[in-house]
């Protein structure tokens, strides 16, 4: 959702919904809305690579 429909739906200004934005981002290390949602996919929805597997290993 955007910052300003953030800020219709919660009655808040955008200045303080870019604040509070700021401050989920600093916490969790990130710095756009894009990095999070890429982390988040990669942490909770990305499945773990399997082991190479090749001549003399058994899959």
């Amino acid at each position: 959702m955007s910052t300003s429909g953030i800020s219709q739906e919660l009655h808040l200004s955008p200045h303080t919904v870019r604040d509070h934005i700021k401050a989920i981002f600093g916490k969790l290390g990130v710095s756009s809305r894009g990095e999070l949602v890429g982390q988040l996919f990669t942490e909770y929805y990305d499945p773990a690579p399997l082991p190479p597997s090749g001549p003399g290993r058994r899959g």
